[in-house]
């Protein structure tokens, strides 16, 4: 699932853990009733909470420390 989001530009999810029965019956219902709306909803909600992925110096770059308040 991963792989594919990632190649459309989506970052690398994870599933929570205490979200794991929400993925269960929202990937049950794409794969048994053909209704993908619940799990492309879930699956954009997790995308919404991923912080982007960090974003490597250019050579020469100095990026400014991280904000951590």
């Amino acid at each position: 699932m991963n792989v594919m989001m990632v190649s459309g530009g989506l970052p690398w999810t994870i599933i929570p853990v205490d979200r794991r029965d929400e993925y269960m019956k929202a990937l049950e219902s794409a794969s048994v009733q053909g209704n993908i709306a619940s799990f492309a909803a879930f699956l954009a909600d997790c995308c919404r909470l991923e912080p982007p992925p960090p974003r490597r110096s250019r050579p020469g770059e100095v990026q400014a420390p991280a904000k951590l308040d």
